[in-house]
C-alpha cells in the first residue's frame, strides 16, 4: 500500500511538471511509462490477432500515443492520470488497428487467415468462399466508416448492440435511460446508417 501511494504521488508530480512545461519533464514521464506503454500495445496487438504489426508498427503506435498524450496533457487531472492514460493508449492502439484494416481493405489485401479458412472448404468452392469473405469484410468496413459519422449516442448504440452483443436492457443501463427509449435509438441509428451507406455507394 505505501508503495502504491508513493507511485501515485510520483505520477502526479511528473504530470504536474509536464503541465507546467518544466524542462525535461516529458522525457522523465516517457522513461517512467515506457515499459508499460510498450507492454500494453503489444498485448492489444496479440489480443486482436495483429501480431504482424508488432515488428514494423509498434513503435509508430507508441509515438502516436505519446503525441496524443502531450497534446491533451492539460486536460488530465494529475490524481486520475493513470486511468486516463490507460484509456488513451487503448483507444489510440485500437484506432491504429482499425485504420490498418481499412488500408488493407482499400488495397484488396486478403488476410492470410481468410485463405486458410477458404482452403478448409472444398477445392471447388474455394474461390466463391474467398469472394464471400472479402465482400463481408468490405461491408463491415463500410459500416464502421459510416458508424463513425453517426451522432454520438447512435454510434455507441451500433457498437454495443451489433458489435458487442449487448441487450436492450444492458444498453439502457449503460446510457442511463428507459429500456423503451432504446428501440427509438435503434430505429434512428439504422435509418441514418442506411442513408450514409447509400451516399458512399453513389
Amino acid at each position: 500500500m505505501p508503495q502504491n501511494h508513493h507511485r501515485r504521488e510520483q505520477e502526479e508530480r511528473l504530470v504536474q511538471a509536464c503541465q507546467r512545461g518544466q524542462k525535461g519533464a516529458r522525457e522523465k514521464l516517457i522513461r517512467y511509462y515506457h515499459a508499460i506503454v510498450e507492454g500494453h500495445v503489444t498485448n492489444l496487438l496479440h489480443r486482436y490477432k495483429c501480431t504482424h504489426l508488432i515488428s514494423e508498427h509498434r513503435e509508430e503506435i507508441i509515438q502516436q500515443i505519446w503525441a496524443e498524450l502531450f497534446n491533451r496533457i492539460h486536460q488530465f487531472p494529475p490524481d486520475g492520470f493513470s486511468s486516463w492514460f490507460a484509456f488513451l493508449r487503448r483507444w489510440r492502439t485500437l484506432d491504429y488497428i482499425r485504420k490498418e484494416i481499412q488500408y488493407q481493405q482499400h488495397h484488396s489485401i486478403v488476410n492470410h487467415d481468410h485463405y486458410i479458412y477458404a482452403k478448409a472448404e472444398s477445392a471447388n468452392k474455394r474461390q466463391p468462399v474467398q469472394e464471400d469473405l472479402l465482400q463481408k469484410k468490405e461491408l463491415r468496413l463500410e459500416l464502421r466508416i459510416c458508424q463513425r459519422q453517426l451522432p454520438v449516442r447512435q454510434r455507441y448504440f451500433i457498437e454495443l448492440f451489433y458489435f458487442q452483443g449487448l441487450s436492450y436492457k444492458q444498453i439502457a443501463a449503460h446510457f442511463g435511460i428507459q429500456e423503451s427509449s432504446v428501440g427509438t435509438i435503434h430505429t434512428r441509428s439504422l435509418r441514418n446508417l442506411k442513408k450514409l451507406l447509400k451516399k458512399r455507394q453513389k
